[in-house]
C-alpha cells in the first residue's frame, strides 16, 4: 500500500506488501528469531470480550494501483491502534502517526481510514498477503516510542531486532491491562498475473481472522462527511 510516498508520507499502499510471486528463492526466505518470536507472539494473543470490534475491507483481492480503505467500529470508547505486516513482514504502524497522532474513537461509530484519517491509500508493490491488526484499549497504550518527526509512520523492517525486540516487550505488558482486537488479510496481485501460491510463512493476525480472508463486514457507504451513523447493527458486548 501507500501511505502517500514510502519515504516522505507513505502512501499506505498498505504498506507496500511485499513478497513477489514467492518463487522457489522466495520460499527460503528465512527471518531471524527475534521476528519468528513476534509473529508468534501476535498469533497466540488472546483478545478479551469485554469491547466488541469490527472491522472489514471492501475486497479479498485487490490489483496494484487499486484505491483502498479499512473500516473499523468499537463498542467501547478505546484507544486504538493499527498494525500493518506487508508480505515481505515488514510493520508498519498506520495508527498513531504523523497524520493520525490522536487514537482515541467513540464507540459504536463507524470509522474510515479515508473518511475520518484522511489516508488515501493505493494499492502498490510488491504482492502477496497482507496483514492488519487493530488493537483497542481502555486507556492509552503505546507500542513504540517515537516523536515521528525522523519518520511519519513508526516502521519495523523485519531484520531490526532491536525494534521487533522492543515490539515484543510491549506485546507482554499488552496482557496485563484490558484490551481487544481482531485483524484483517487480504491479497494483493498484479493485474496482469494470477493470484500465485501462498507464502510459506505466518502472517502474525492476532484472532480471529476468518478463512475468507476478511475478518468483518465492510460497513455502508459513508455520507460525504464520513459521519454515516447509519449503522443497523450496532456492536453490542
Amino acid at each position: 500500500m501507500t501511505f502517500l510516498n514510502r519515504h516522505t508520507i507513505i502512501v499506505l499502499l498498505l504498506l507496500s506488501s511485499s513478497m513477489s510471486w514467492f518463487s522457489a528463492q522466495a520460499q527460503e526466505t528465512s527471518f531471524s528469531p527475534e521476528y519468528e518470536k513476534l509473529i508468534n507472539t501476535l498469533e497466540e494473543l488472546k483478545p478479551a470480550e469485554s469491547i466488541v470490534v469490527r472491522m472489514g475491507t471492501e475486497k479479498e483481492e485487490y490489483n496494484l494501483g487499486e484505491p483502498f480503505e479499512l473500516r473499523f467500529q468499537v463498542s467501547q470508547e478505546s484507544y486504538i491502534t493499527l498494525m500493518d505486516i506487508s508480505p515481505e513482514g515488514d510493520i508498519t504502524f498506520i495508527v498513531p502517526s504523523i497524520k493520525v497522532p490522536e487514537n482515541k474513537v467513540e464507540a459504536d461509530k463507524v470509522y474510515s481510514t479515508l473518511h475520518h484519517f484522511e489516508l488515501p491509500i493505493k494499492i502498490a508493490p510488491p504482492t502477496g498477503y497482507e496483514t492488519i491488526n487493530l488493537f483497542c484499549t481502555t486507556e492509552p497504550f503505546t507500542f513504540f516510542d517515537t516523536t515521528f518527526e525522523q519518520e511519519p509512520f513508526y516502521t519495523i523492517k523485519k531484520d531490526d531486532k532491536e525494534r521487533l525486540s522492543a515490539l515484543i516487550a510491549r506485546l507482554e505488558q499488552l496482557k496485563e491491562i484490558v484490551w481487544a482486537g481482531t485483524s484483517v488479510q487480504f491479497f494483493i496481485r498484479s493485474a496482469t498475473r494470477g493470484a500465485g501460491p501462498s507464502p510459506a510463512r505466518k502472517f502474525g493476525a492476532i484472532p480471529p481472522v476468518e478463512s475468507t480472508g476478511t475478518s468483518g463486514v465492510f460497513f455502508p457507504p459513508l455520507d460525504p462527511t464520513g459521519t454515516t451513523g447509519k449503522t443497523e447493527n450496532p456492536v453490542t458486548p
